[in-house]
């Protein structure tokens, strides 16, 4: 049965099962393509349901003397919860059956599809069919050619001439309680009148799974119903794929769901069919609707072999790209984009898979059994220390409870300390207080012991005796708005060096930070030079209370950003100062007094959004721990040295970009500058200052700019350094030339942010993972790709003959333009949204699809490896007047580039100057329908009606000295490999 695993020589290409979605999505994409006048004018349909099993898609493909085995996405040989182990245990039943059904097909491919299911497929599983004894495959469908069989009678007539069947393997029948469904799915009215009955059969599934229970005698409940559209099937009772993906769709139990529900309170605890896309209004509502427990547990199941930290970046990668499937019609409702919610989402995802394995790691008990924090959002106030607030949100979530970082409605818990009650001189405790006084729902100010507490009892103890709402009678009364003004004036500590002899006791290392703020003005008005940075700290002590000392001290560092960036030393040009306090709200007063004053429109400076502090900012208690700590226990790396050689070229390539702009360098940890690791927040609203000054430019484009306009440019020259921390210098001619001023300046800063934000996506999703990987495993981890060196075969002999090589000649025999080598050739494998997209690009234009190479300098392919190929853009308001030479300027206007010669890609790759090392990569490229030029079209943006893609074609008389091709479309291209070539 292994030869049937062959390399070479297969026929047997990959089916996948057409992706059936739920009813809302169905009714959703019908609305967008029909008119409404005729929808009420279609025939109602038949339909008939299945009971959704909770396993893993898998399938059996057949041609001839040729079986292959496969998931969803992939063939696979030796994974997917043991269903190969279990084929090939079975081959000569596939084997006789391959050769049987090919004849009755007409040697046609036959691709049999069923659920594995059983114990251990799915995570944390508690549905009916995770509870029988052992794994079984169900058969739920086959594909010939362009026909569909679902109907369980002709598939088991269809797979009869196989003999009997193995152990294990079944056909899941019609639910035989579940008649006969009609719905006109072009009336929403006709289809309203039919939820109830839908909801009931549903419902009963939720309660027991009748196939499981007829079959194997257990008892539990199922995942939900697929219902297929038997209306549309022919005479021989099949349907064709393209009618079967139209008009198929699921509805899933309440504890399956893959999105949130809406609750009304009318309605019971029924299941919901929902008949339209919910609508959100932001990111952080697109993650909470999308990233339910059903399509978390889905995603491990997925991905993980094993809950490990390595296989976070998998794990993440999956739920991104299941999430941009499924949710589409969500996302346009809402106004969203993917790109928009995509860095929240793959945030949130990585927070809960972090609490998984944490919990995994620490608790023996099951996570359905630790949820009592289910429904509950707690917030800390600003008492409670950076280690507490982190080693309580680590309970909190794994007992099934969420953060929010600010007091919001959705909020049932503030976490806080009596003095802060006492005082209410904070923001939160007064708005809480508020809310405890004047509603009437469920909301509580407890102590921080409550979580440790329900934590060690293992359930949700009673809030009362954590409470602090009853303190407020005992409380102080807060400052009235002309109080705080006369405290800040009156209150003004000795201001302190850092270090000094003069300085009261404060311990050196056994203290908290409670609040850390760090800020950057930048301004070039009037070809001045101001690049200064203000960190701003709140301490608490950690040593037993003493009157003669004080308990908090408020911690500040200045100085010039360029000068920290280049002495990389903590005190190198920087004033570090102190103030005491002996009460929380005295200290809480003048912090809040100090930021104030620095960010107001005198002083100029932002607030910049750092994921951690830099160790050159700030102070350092003891609780501090540096990466230099985590890398002394490393474990060595177990990549390929070739592997980890490319890796790190391609982050030195991106971070020397970056360095000769901006005040940064490039880690595994992201892009860190002098203040800290930048996040990606703060690189988008850099992006939109560069926006709103070329809009200011482009007003005056045709004129000089006047003196209004000038302070214009300058403050949004100023707004985005401040943003972007910049190595400006220090002289008049340095200042003039960052100064940011025509449309070729702002598209190259577009270009670098758009590198920056490449990076800062590619390390999000390893940040803060605890891990022992060594530095060069988090670099490959955060790329979010896999690598594999290619040494020989089928592959290697594709890309010696894209080069221009013989198909069958030796290795040394490759000759590359300007003496190049190559050097080493990586199978690239990525998330299943590329690959699933070209697939279906491929699918319906219909053309050839050659494997092309495409060159691009070293430094952005780190960013094409980790999120793939991007359509370039221009300023929002560049038109085709006035668009600015792009530096990748195109013949064929802004589409990706690929091309069949090896000398015209070496040129992208090495920008035209020498190298000594380089990189490319090859992709296959659905062409389509191709329009050729011969004269330069550099305003295209689309291909022209009737086309797919445009070629630049190479001759006399032709403005091209090599063939180039264009596409439009990023689904037209599936990256293959990665190419390393020396000199």
């Amino acid at each position: 049965f292994i030869s049937l695993f062959m390399e070479d020589g297969r026929k047997v290409v990959f089916v996948s099962w057409p992706s059936i979605e739920p009813l809302h999505t169905l009714l959703y994409n019908l609305r967008k393509t029909v008119s409404k006048s005729s929808r009420k004018d279609e025939e109602a349909l038949t339909f008939r349901g299945k009971v959704k099993l909770h396993g893993v898609n898998t399938a059996v493909s057949m041609l001839g003397e040729e079986v292959r085995l496969q998931s969803r996405t992939v063939f696979v040989d030796e994974q997917s919860k043991g269903f190969a182990r279990w084929a090939k245990q079975h081959a000569a039943y596939f084997t006789a059956l391959s050769r049987k059904v090919s004849v009755a097909a007409h040697q046609k491919q036959v691709s049999v599809f069923g659920e594995w299911a059983g114990p251990g497929v799915q995570a944390q599983s508690c549905v009916a069919i995770g509870k029988i004894p052992s794994c079984v495959w169900a058969v739920f469908g086959i594909i010939v050619d362009t026909k569909v069989i679902v109907d369980p009678a002709h598939i088991s007539s269809f797979l009869k001439p196989g003999g009997a069947p193995p152990e294990g393997m079944h056909v899941i029948p019609w639910l035989s309680d579940c008649p006969m469904l009609k719905l006109n799915l072009w009336d929403s009215d006709q289809v309203a009148s039919q939820t109830c009955y839908m909801d009931q059969a549903v419902a009963a599934i939720d309660k027991e799974d009748p196939w499981v229970k007829q079959t194997f005698d257990v008892s539990g409940p199922g995942e939900g119903i697929v219902w297929y559209p038997m209306g549309l099937a022919d005479s021989a009772l099949c349907l064709d794929v393209a009618q079967f993906e139209s008009f198929s769709f699921k509805t899933k139990g309440g504890s399956h769901l893959m999105r949130e529900v809406p609750i009304t309170p009318m309605q019971t605890d029924a299941p919901r069919i929902c008949l339209n896309p919910v609508s959100v209004q932001n990111s952080d509502e697109f993650a909470e609707l999308a990233l339910t427990r059903g399509r978390l547990l889905q995603g491990i199941t997925e991905c993980c072999k094993e809950l490990a930290s390595s296989e976070r970046a998998d794990f993440i990668r999956w739920i991104s790209d299941d999430v941009c499937k499924e949710l589409t019609a969500e996302l346009e409702v809402s106004g969203l984009t993917f790109s928009e919610v995509q860095p929240r989402l793959e945030e949130r995802a990585g927070a809960w898979f972090d609490c998984e394995l944490s919990t995994a790691a620490t608790s023996a008990h099951p996570n359905a059994q630790r949820a009592f924090f289910s429904g509950l959002c707690f917030c800390f106030t600003e008492g409670i220390s950076f280690k507490t607030k982190s080693e309580l949100t680590t309970l909190i979530k794994q007992c099934g409870g969420i953060v929010s970082y600010s007091l919001n409605s959705k909020c049932t818990h503030l976490i806080t300390t009596d003095d802060e009650v006492r005082v209410a001189n904070s923001t939160k405790v007064r708005d809480a207080l508020k809310r405890v006084q004047s509603s009437n729902s469920d909301f509580y100010i407890i102590r921080e012991a409550f979580v440790g507490d329900c934590a060690k009892a293992n359930t949700r103890l009673s809030e009362v005796n954590f409470s602090l709402s009853s303190n407020a009678a005992n409380r102080e009364q807060p400052l009235k708005d002309e109080e705080l003004q006369r405290r800040k004036i009156e209150f003004r500590p000795t201001v302190y060096t850092a270090g000094s002899n003069t300085e009261p006791h404060f311990p050196p290392r056994d203290f908290d930070v409670l609040r850390q703020d760090i800020l950057q003005a930048t301004a070039l008005a009037n070809n001045a030079n101001t690049n200064k940075f203000y960190c701003v700290e709140l301490h608490r002590s950690n040593e037993q209370f003493d009157e003669r000392k004080f308990m908090y001290r408020i911690w500040t560092q200045h100085g010039r950003t360029d000068e920290l960036a280049a002495t990389g030393k903590k005190k190198g040009g920087c004033v570090c100062e102190t103030r005491y306090m002996s009460e929380l709200g005295d200290a809480e007063i003048l912090y809040e007094d100090i930021l104030e004053s620095k960010l107001s429109e005198d002083k100029g400076y932002r607030r910049v959004d750092v994921v951690s502090a830099s160790p050159l900012i700030g102070s350092k208690p003891r609780t501090t721990t540096t990466e230099g700590d985590a890398d002394e226990a490393a474990e060595p790396s177990t990549l390929h040295p070739a592997v980890q050689s490319i890796v790190r070229f391609l982050f030195e390539e991106a971070s020397e970009i970056i360095m000769k702009s901006v005040a940064a360098k490039v880690t595994s940890r992201g892009i860190e500058t002098p203040l800290g690791l930048l996040s990606l927040d703060q690189i988008l609203a850099g992006e939109r200052v560069l926006f709103d000054l070329d809009s200011v430019l482009h007003e005056h484009e045709c004129r000089s700019l006047d003196a209004v306009t000038k302070r214009k440019v300058e403050a949004l020259n100023s707004e985005f350094y401040s943003l972007i921390p910049a190595v400006l210098g220090k002289t008049k001619r340095e200042v003039m030339t960052a100064v940011i001023d025509s449309p070729q300046a702002i598209q190259e800063k577009l270009e670098l942010l758009q590198m920056m934000k490449d990076i800062s996506k590619v390390t999000t999703a390893s940040f803060g993972q605890q891990t022992h990987q060594s530095e060069i495993d988090r670099m490959y981890s955060a790329t979010g790709a896999k690598l594999e060196r290619v040494e020989n075969g089928v592959a290697l002999r594709e890309i010696f003959t894209t080069l221009g090589g013989s198909g069958t000649g030796p290795v040394t025999q490759l000759r590359l333009p300007n003496g190049a080598k190559l050097a080493n050739v990586f199978k690239v494998s990525r998330g299943d949204r590329e690959r699933n997209a070209f697939r279906e690009a491929s699918r319906r234009l219909c053309g050839e699809t050659p494997l092309l190479l495409h060159g691009s300098r070293s430094a952005n392919c780190l960013g094409i490896l980790s999120r793939g190929m991007l359509l370039p853009t221009l300023p929002h308001s560049a038109d085709k007047a006035r668009a600015p030479a792009r530096s990748d300027f195109g013949y064929l206007g802004a589409g990706l580039y690929f091309t069949a010669s090896p000398a015209v890609c070496l040129k992208y790759a090495t920008a035209g100057r020498p190298a000594s090392r380089a990189v490319a990569f090859a992709a296959r490229v659905a062409l389509g329908s191709v329009k050729r030029f011969r004269q330069v079209s550099p305003w295209l943006t689309a291909a022209p009606d009737g086309h797919d893609s445009c070629m630049g074609v190479a001759g006399a008389g032709s403005d091209w000295t090599e063939d180039e091709y264009a596409i439009y479309n990023t689904s037209q291209q599936q990256l293959e490999y990665l190419l390393e070539f020396t000199w």
